[in-house]
């Protein structure tokens, strides 16, 4: 878009034929949309995962001893946890399984526990 104009300014102070920059211009317009139009739909497919459903699965570490409640550290936020199972010992890890409420369930990381 930028080098569009910049050749229309050229042929406009007579730097450069018309029949020259025009086609260039044009050429220059088309490369930039065609670029702008598939990084844009590159950017769509990537789906956005933000709060309870980009917590299910995470792998966290439990930041108190989990018997049955403790806490867990999810990015830069401490959760209060329910563990289903064995309980889990501070710094394990834990996989979140869902979340009720302000409660995260998550059961030790190398279980397979469904939720």
């Amino acid at each position: 878009m930028i080098l569009a104009v910049v050749l229309l300014l050229l042929a406009a102070f007579g730097l450069l034929p018309l029949d020259v920059a025009a086609p260039l211009a044009a050429v220059s317009v088309i490369l930039g949309m065609s670029g702008l139009y598939l990084l844009q739909r590159r950017l769509r497919r990537v789906p956005v995962c933000t709060g309870r459903e980009g917590m299910i699965g995470a792998l966290v570490p439990a930041i108190s001893r989990i018997d049955r409640d403790g806490e867990i550290r999810y990015g830069s936020e401490i959760w209060r946890a329910r563990t289903i199972g064995a309980a889990v010992g501070n710094g394990d890890t834990v996989r979140i399984l869902r979340v009720e409420g302000l409660r995260a369930i998550v059961a030790p990381a190398e279980s397979d526990a469904g939720g």
